[in-house]
């Protein structure tokens, strides 16, 4: 598993830590064996499909779930035995969890009231909650009287009013329009990169999580497949999954004919040679996936010497407007994608035509 950490946290004690961490439900396990840091003022997205176990990790650290073995410590202490409601943890909720007969402030001031600080500085506090999301002017209003965005706003004020050491968020945003969502995603990075809050937040989009994380723990079957940042989980995937998952990817496959230190030699079930990249050289004759980007597929001229080449058959191509997303037959598969820029009305892409499909080797890997 790939431990990359935030620039500058290499010699850091981590805020939150998972060791060994296990949640069974009779025979089933849905997290196993988890080991993972989470540093202070970092923002970490847990990503994976349905039932891959990324919801229950959180839940068992914001203490509504109890693990079945292994330890959690926040800020170098367990927390495993400690309630809920003494952990110090802000949670986002999809629903909101808003009070309805509550006021925005009232909400607000809930957190608050319940911990015992005084009413001015409560109300202080409720001021500068209120101006931190943006949403001075509705503190006498009631939920029912904001739209799906302004509760989403109060809720996270609400999170982050009593200063607490890690704010939790899960599928905060999966209940507005896509729009609104990707509003939303740059308002909460944007309050992060300010408050220095350290962000846990599950999600199951992939490009939510490109988006906001500073780091990503992409779960699978109840295993972290891998934790990286954004980019290096995009450009460099550890596992077939992890390229499936991120992005949209290419995969297709092929016998190993030879291997340097840099490059390995692949012959395609079409009978085209490929070379592409790998991270354990691979014995020779085994059978190999392999994936590429459909962005760095290049139609017609190859981008560099020494670079891929196959031939393809389009069959079928919809336009996105600042690419052409085209299915051509290709590699072995009948479902190879390449993102054509639109460069203007010259391009001449029809179903049935043949071209010539290029890409660097560097750009495809190679998974055993």
């Amino acid at each position: 598993m790939n431990t990359t950490h935030p620039i500058g946290e290499e010699n850091r004690q981590p805020l939150v830590r998972f060791i060994g961490v296990r949640k069974s439900y009779g025979a089933i396990t849905v997290v196993r064996d988890l080991n993972l840091d989470i540093f202070k003022g970092e923002f970490l997205t847990l990503l994976g499909p349905s039932g891959s176990g990324k919801t229950t990790t959180l839940m068992m650290l914001a203490g509504f779930q109890d693990a079945t073995a292994g330890d959690i410590l926040l800020g170098g202490k367990p927390i495993t035995q400690t309630p809920a409601h003494d952990r110090g943890i802000g949670m986002v909720f999809q629903s909101y969890a808003l009070f309805p007969h509550m006021t925005v402030a009232q909400n607000l001031a809930f957190p608050l009231e319940v911990r015992g600080v005084g009413k001015g500085a409560i109300a202080e506090r409720v001021k500068r909650a209120l101006e931190m999301v943006e949403l001075p002017a509705f503190g006498a209003r009631r939920p029912a009287q904001l739209s799906g965005g302004q509760q989403q706003r109060v809720a996270l004020a609400r999170a982050l009013i009593f200063e607490p050491q890690v704010v939790l968020m899960d599928e905060p945003l999966g209940a507005l329009d896509k729009h609104l969502r990707e509003q939303m995603q740059y308002e909460i990075k944007a309050l992060h990169g300010r408050l220095g809050t350290t962000m846990v937040y599950v999600t199951h989009d992939q490009s939510e999580a490109l988006t906001m994380s500073d780091r990503i723990a992409v779960f699978n079957d109840g295993v972290v497949q891998q934790l990286a940042t954004p980019s290096e989980l995009y450009e460099r995937p550890a596992t077939a999954f992890v390229a499936q998952f991120i992005g949209e990817n290419n995969a297709f496959s092929g016998e190993v004919v030879d291997w340097n230190s840099a490059l390995c030699t692949v012959r395609l079930s079409g009978g085209d040679t490929i070379r592409a990249s790998y991270e354990t050289a691979p014995e020779q004759g085994r059978q190999v996936k392999l994936s590429i980007r459909p962005e760095r597929v290049h139609l017609g001229q190859s981008p560099s010497a020494g670079a891929n080449r196959v031939t393809g058959k389009v069959l079928d191509r919809i336009y996105h407007g600042d690419h052409i997303r085209v299915k051509f037959a290709a590699a072995g598969s009948d479902n190879f994608i390449a993102k054509i820029p639109n460069r203007g009305p010259d391009i001449a892409i029809e179903p049935g035509s043949t071209h010539a499909l290029f890409w660097n080797p560097e750009d495809c890997r190679i998974f055993l």
